[in-house]
Order: structure tokens, then C-alpha cells, then sequence
């Protein structure tokens, strides 16, 4: 399969997934209310296991009571007729995109958001090379527990490194479960981040705000950029604000100097190349102005770029 074939299925499969969580299919929701009943029940498990200190204890509370609470949700959605107003509800997760004031932006929120539920249960890891049908099953499964924090990413990557056969071109069995685990993850939640930011761009429009992303970095000397031997400078796209339609313009380096830019919906986009998205630990985050204000930041941006 070739690059632009890899690239168009894995279009393809997104755009399904995003489709299933706009649309609020019964299966959808069915198959999202199983998967939180069996980590319902293994957090209980995990509760239950002596040794566990108390903020690890504090922490399985607040997993659970999360879980229930969607729970819950999940099941008055099956019973009602499926109320778009109720979608609201299912993502606490991403509350502060959604309503754009002061109060919104500055109050912490504990939750799991439906979005990930949704693409976790969904998503299949197209971009890894060299994998059985079996093992890339396998391996989805360890990231649906993972991207809800059920399963700790430690555990994660051990789990990973057994479901492997090679370690294609790592140094190890070990490196390769760790970057797949890592770099799916966050991939994970940056479709579902998305996926999200693009449903309420409108509602912030209708409430007298604009809603942009800025491209950040996790400000590091690990960071796209800080080597001469890097292909793309995440250092130089830091601080960049873009609509939730455009994409971010990634630097494309030649030994060390920008020669152009490769576009990135967000960080981890599948539609961008392995030397520009693999173990990428940037994020798209939400920021909202008022509509004057976001057109300065926006030309300040693309005049920078």
C-alpha cells in the first residue's frame, strides 16, 4: 500500500468516525455504554487490590465516578429520542470549547469526554506498518483502556511489546510499543479534540466570540527542531494561531533551514508524514476572542509564519 493509499483510507476511516459521533448512532452508543460497564468493572477491581496509596485511590474514585456518571448518560440516551441538545453532557471533557466566558475557561473539569470513548472504540491504527490483523486488534483494545486513563500507560507498552513479533526499524521490541502506545494515544485525542473544536467554532460564533488554536509545544530540548538533524521545526511553529478550519504550517527543514512547510490539521494529523507526527507530544489548544481581536492575533500569526 502506498503513502498517498495509506493516507486517503486513514481519511476515510476518520471521516467515518466522525460521522458516527455527529450522528449519535444507537450502535454507536451501545457499543461506547459496554466498553464503560467492563472499565467500570475493572476499576472496581483495581480498587479492591491492597497497596494502592491513597491519592492512587483518590484518583480510581474519580475514574469511576466518572464512568458512572457517563454511564448513566449513555443509558437516558438509549431511552430517549436522541435529543442533540444532550450531547453537551457527554463531553465535560472538552466543556471549556464549548462555552466560551471567563468562568468556563478558569473552572478545572473532571470527566472523560465522549469524543475519545467514541474514536477509541473506533479507531484502528492504519499507519503501523508490518502488523497483523490480530495484533492490530490487540493492540486497539490496549488503547481504548489507555486513552480513558483505565490503563496505566506503563502497562500499556507492556501489553504492546507482547502483542509484537518485530521491531521493525527500532532498536527494540520495547522502543516499538512505547512510541506506537504514545503516539496513538495522543492521536486518539487530538481526532477527538478536533472533531470537537469544530462543532462549537459555531456555537462561539453565535455567542460573539471566535474560537482559534494555538500550536504548542511541550517546550523541551526533545522538541521538532532543537537537532540539526530534524526533517521539521515544531520550535518555529510554536506559538501559531490558526481557525479551527485551517490547517498549521509545520516548517520543513534542510539542514537546519526552512525550505517550506508541511500542513498539519492538528498535531499527529495522520495526513502528515512519520518524521513529522510520530512521538509529537505538541497540542492544538483551544483560545477564544472576541472577533476583533482574534483577526489581529490571526494576522499577527500568519505574518510570523
Amino acid at each position: 500500500m502506498t503513502d498517498a493509499q495509506k493516507k486517503a483510507l486513514f481519511d476515510k476511516l476518520v471521516r467515518e468516525i466522525m460521522r458516527d459521533i455527529h450522528s449519535h448512532e444507537r450502535r454507536s452508543i451501545e457499543r461506547a455504554l459496554k466498553l464503560l460497564n467492563e472499565l467500570r468493572r475493572d476499576v472496581i477491581v483495581l480498587m479492591a487490590e491492597s497497596g494502592a496509596s491513597q491519592f492512587t485511590m483518590s484518583v480510581y474514585r474519580q475514574i469511576k465516578a466518572a464512568i458512572e456518571y457517563r454511564i448513566d448518560d449513555f443509558e437516558r440516551e438509549l431511552t430517549t429520542s436522541f435529543n442533540k441538545n444532550l450531547s453537551r453532557a457527554f463531553d465535560l471533557g472538552t466543556e471549556m470549547v464549548e462555552k466560551p466566558s471567563i468562568e468556563a475557561l478558569q473552572t478545572p473539569i473532571i470527566g472523560i469526554s465522549r469524543q475519545p470513548v467514541q474514536v477509541a472504540a473506533a479507531f484502528s491504527a492504519e499507519l503501523i506498518s508490518s502488523l497483523s490483523i490480530a495484533t492490530k486488534e490487540a493492540i486497539n483494545r490496549v488503547l481504548r483502556r489507555a486513552v480513558l486513563g483505565v490503563l496505566p500507560i506503563s502497562d500499556a507498552i507492556k501489553s504492546v511489546g507482547r502483542s509484537l513479533t518485530s521491531a521493525g526499524p527500532f532498536k527494540s521490541l520495547a522502543l516499538r510499543a512505547e512510541t506506537i502506545v504514545r503516539t496513538e494515544v495522543l492521536r486518539i485525542f487530538s481526532i477527538a479534540a478536533h472533531a470537537r473544536m469544530q462543532a462549537s467554532a459555531k456555537a462561539a460564533q453565535d455567542l460573539g466570540w471566535v474560537l482559534l488554536r494555538e500550536w504548542s509545544t511541550a517546550k523541551d530540548r526533545r522538541v521538532r527542531g532543537n537537532k540539526s538533524s530534524d526533517q521539521f521545526s515544531h520550535i518555529l511553529a510554536h506559538g501559531q494561531f490558526r481557525r479551527v478550519d485551517q490547517p498549521f504550517d509545520i516548517p520543513i527543514l534542510l539542514k537546519g533551514i526552512p525550505t517550506g512547510f508541511e500542513q498539519l490539521s492538528y498535531p499527529r494529523d495522520p495526513k502528515g508524514s512519520a518524521a513529522n507526527t510520530i512521538n509529537c507530544r505538541c497540542a492544538a489548544l483551544p483560545r477564544i476572542f472576541r472577533a476583533s481581536e482574534a483577526e489581529r492575533v490571526l494576522a499577527q500569526s500568519l505574518l510570523a509564519a
